[in-house]
């Protein structure tokens, strides 16, 4: 989609919404207001807590309208500790990283494992989109108890 026609569609949406003559959005229109309203990071540290915002390239611990990458290399390890219940859109683990749930875990867009882990622990996981796991992934239900 070129600037202008992605600017068109957001005004489109925005005009529509405040009006409230847009109840549902689709099609290239669905596009656009997901660029808009997400936002992307990545993991940048090694070990740690998802909790902790040195760890994210944009120095902010994801929500709800955050994209998420996990996958530096085979040596992160990312651990949602528990009572923590985390809320993010896209979620994508890569490069033989690995996401340990010792919490919570919400993801309303979708999640994708592309040589990567996920280890459930004690913790849950919500996926409201579709879940795509590459061959050489792996995805590990435990139960510490």
């Amino acid at each position: 989609m070129r600037r202008r026609e992605f600017i068109g569609a957001i005004g489109g949406i925005v005009a529509g919404l405040a009006s409230g003559d847009v109840t549902a959005i689709s099609g290239e229109s669905r596009k656009a207001w997901k660029h808009a309203t997400s936002r992307k990071a990545h993991w940048i540290g090694r070990k740690g807590l998802w909790t902790d915002p040195v760890n994210w390239s944009n120095q902010r611990v994801p929500d709800e309208n955050t994209d998420v990458v996990i996958g530096r290399d085979k040596n992160t390890l990312v651990i949602i500790p528990p009572g923590v219940n985390v809320l993010t859109h896209d979620l994508t683990v890569q490069n033989d990283a690995v996401l340990q749930l010792d919490g919570e875990v919400t993801i309303s867009g979708d999640m994708t494992i592309v040589t990567g882990w996920v280890r459930q622990m004690d913790g849950e996981g919500t996926v409201s989109g579709n879940t795509m796991v590459s061959r050489r992934s792996t995805v590990t239900f435990e139960s510490k108890s």
